[in-house]
């Protein structure tokens, strides 16, 4: 899409100066050196943030307190105050520098990030930059963070802790064949699970891992029950009506499919929508796709099939087969290893379904709103769950409290989502990033990446060299075509900056 499509967000010529004397009139409080922890805590002992707005000065910074009270009124002291020895590391923290390192302040940040921010590479772009400490939740460094931006796929760290919050890790999602209306009827139902594997995903089209649901295990299990009542004819109906409304999104554009960005959404498909694994393109009927090679593996199993009808099942038909895709944690993981389009608006459907609320696009974004509403979350208009759609909004600032929500303890169900990260330079989307001046940031950022038309994302978290976590977003839009390998450049630059900074001041 052209610049002039993007909408101009409020605030956006404002110069970074501005930020510069905010940041320095804001406390510098120092804190301490802390690691990333496996929380062994519960919702009751650590409550979720209140609800509150984006738009204020620093919505992620803890409460102030005062003067230590004599020790018969000392309160209990909050999450943020409290150390956490006996918690296992999730990751190593750096080596402190030599003599050990100070932790970051905003006018430390501000001093590092700043030319980073203002690098030439991203001169015309509109970069909004938020960096928070995980532990404290302290608002280290704030560049337009309140500001609209369009996200592109960090939008799926939202749907990501809604799955988790809302299914839960263990969930997973069933693909079945029933009995139909009459003798010798079997329909096939789709569970909305985009991973279902088809007889050709083998070999060199081998999906890995997680190991998804088979087709052909379907087939297998459905071929023996009949096989067992004697039945050697069949008519085959399938079901793909678990998710409705419309199958594209506002601005989503037909190459997607042709591209193979991600296939028209629906319940039931198989290999993510592709008729042809050695092409990326989707097709435009996944749903009857997958029936025609479920009825294939039926026929090789010596059953006589009639051409398959799109139908609906019976309420309460009994079951003959079924599989069920890896749990809802792992495909969180590949949802954000491999930034799948496809997982994402099948998992905001579930979460809708989940919660009593319609399995479209609308349903689903809200659904997945709700959920970031009872984290204390604010900051998402989205229009689908994928962030395809140059119509999708999001602060950095919301970004930032989701990846705090992650990291910090108090949420163990959110932990896939630490593992599912790419790390820079090494795996999924960041795999090739992190070269050359931004190398410092190899394997010790993770980060979710986002790509679209002129925008470029990324958010994630790292270990500085002070041994404290850090959350960060940053977002550009405004993106010129031909710039886009450039501003991913800029964008991992300011990551790096901070994995290589204790930045005391």
């Amino acid at each position: 899409m052209s610049d002039d499509e993007l909408p101009r967000p409020r605030g956006r010529r404002r110069l970074l100066p501005a930020a510069v004397a905010v940041l320095l009139i804001a406390t510098s409080a120092v804190v301490g050196s802390v690691v990333l922890y496996r929380s062994t805590s519960d919702e009751a002992a650590n409550p979720s943030p209140s609800p509150g707005s984006v738009a204020a000065p620093s919505p992620l910074a803890p409460p102030t307190t005062s003067a230590t009270p004599p020790p018969s009124a000392a309160p209990v002291p909050a999450l943020w105050q409290r150390t956490l020895p006996s918690a296992a590391p999730l990751m190593s923290a750096h080596v402190p520098l030599p003599g050990g390192a100070e932790a970051a302040t905003p006018a430390g940040l501000l001093a590092k990030l700043g030319p980073l921010v203002a690098d030439p590479a991203l001169a015309g772009d509109a970069v909004a930059t938020v960096v928070a400490d995980a532990a404290t939740g302290q608002l280290l460094f704030d560049h337009l963070g309140a500001d609209v931006e369009v996200p592109a796929s960090t939008a799926k760290l939202a749907v990501a802790v809604a799955a988790l919050q809302v299914l839960g890790p263990d969930d997973r999602l069933k693909t079945r064949v029933v009995a139909g209306p009459s003798p010798g009827a079997i329909v096939l139902v789709g569970g909305g699970d985009p991973t279902l594997a088809g007889p050709a995903a083998i070999g060199p089209f081998s999906p890995g891992y997680p190991a998804p649901a088979s087709l052909t295990d379907l087939a297998t299990q459905t071929a023996a029950q009949l096989h067992a009542q004697g039945i050697t004819s069949v008519s085959l109906g399938y079901d793909a009506s678990l998710f409705g409304g419309p199958q594209m999104a506002v601005g989503w554009k037909p190459l997607y499919y042709t591209e193979g960005d991600v296939a028209p959404v629906t319940a039931l498909e198989v290999d993510e929508g592709r008729a042809d694994l050695a092409k990326p393109a989707r097709s435009a009927d996944p749903a009857g796709v997958a029936a025609q090679q479920f009825a294939a593996l039926l026929t090789a199993h010596g059953l006589t099939v009639g051409d398959p009808e799109s139908v609906r099942a019976r309420a309460g038909a009994p079951t003959i087969a079924s599989v069920l895709s890896p749990p809802v944690s792992a495909l969180v993981q590949r949802m954000l290893g491999r930034s799948d389009n496809d997982l994402a608006e099948a998992l905001s459907r579930r979460v809708a379904l989940a919660v009593g609320g319609q399995p479209t696009f609308a349903g689903g974004v809200r659904a997945v709103k709700s959920a970031l509403l009872g984290l204390g979350v604010t900051g998402f208009a989205m229009v689908d769950a994928s962030g395809l759609s140059p119509s999708d909004r999001v602060t950095p600032t919301a970004l930032v409290q989701v990846l705090r929500l992650v990291v910090a303890p108090g949420h163990p169900q959110l932990a896939a989502i630490l593992d599912g990260l790419p790390v820079a330079g090494f795996s999924g989307t960041l795999g090739a990033r992190f070269t050359g001046s931004a190398a410092a940031g190899a394997g010790v950022v993770r980060a979710k990446t986002g790509t679209l038309n002129g925008v470029a994302a990324l958010a994630g978290y790292l270990v500085d060299t002070a041994g404290d976590t850090l959350v960060f977003a940053a977002l550009a839009n405004g993106v010129k075509p031909t710039a886009a390998a450039i501003t991913d450049a800029a964008l991992d630059r300011i990551a790096a900056g901070l994995a290589s900074c204790g930045c005391p001041r």
